[in-house]
């Protein structure tokens, strides 16, 4: 691979059950093993849920990253990462789960197919995206909204509790191992 045929991507790594923190420390491990190239990683923090059908407290980190692949070959890759951690998936429900990755951003691309949506459609409303977004770029620019990953944050109408946790809190896990 060529430094020129790399995409820039943001994912969003997300997930409210069992070890949240373990689960993304191997979903990192397992990106970097299959091509992915991790350049920058936000904080861990904790969020309320957001939405129906999911419960108890979230945890997110935003990863910049750069690949090779397509846009559709990084969210079949996702996917295959998030199966192997333990994410089923059933068709129309959103629930509970050790792990879920989100692309937020791949390069300045608008994609709009059935299966995939970037920039994802509603990171303007998601708090618990953009502040850990804005700890890495916050000068992202939204390709469609013309607006910085800052300006969203301060736009969004979210008030659900996003908070910061200790900076060790990825690194225990790496110890037990």
């Amino acid at each position: 691979m060529t430094e020129r045929m790399m995409h820039k991507v943001y994912l969003l790594l997300g997930g409210n059950e069992g070890d949240v923190p373990l689960a993304f420390k191997n979903a990192m491990s397992l990106m970097t093993g299959a091509g992915l190239r991790l350049s920058r990683t936000s904080s861990l923090y904790q969020s309320e849920a957001w939405g129906e059908g999911v419960s108890g407290m979230f945890h997110n980190m935003v990863v910049e990253a750069f690949t090779s692949m397509s846009p559709l070959e990084l969210l079949r890759f996702l996917n295959l990462i998030e199966a192997k951690l333990g994410r089923r998936r059933i068709a129309g429900v959103v629930g509970d789960r050790p792990v879920d990755i989100d692309i937020l951003f791949f390069e300045d691309q608008v994609i709009v197919l059935p299966e995939l949506i970037i920039p994802h459609p509603r990171l303007q409303l998601r708090k618990f995206a953009l502040v850990p977004l804005c700890e890495i770029a916050p000068d992202i620019m939204h390709p469609l909204l013309g607006k910085t990953a800052r300006q969203l944050l301060l736009d969004t109408n979210d008030k659900l509790l996003v908070r910061k946790l200790d900076g060790d809190a990825l690194q225990r896990y790496s110890k037990s191992e």
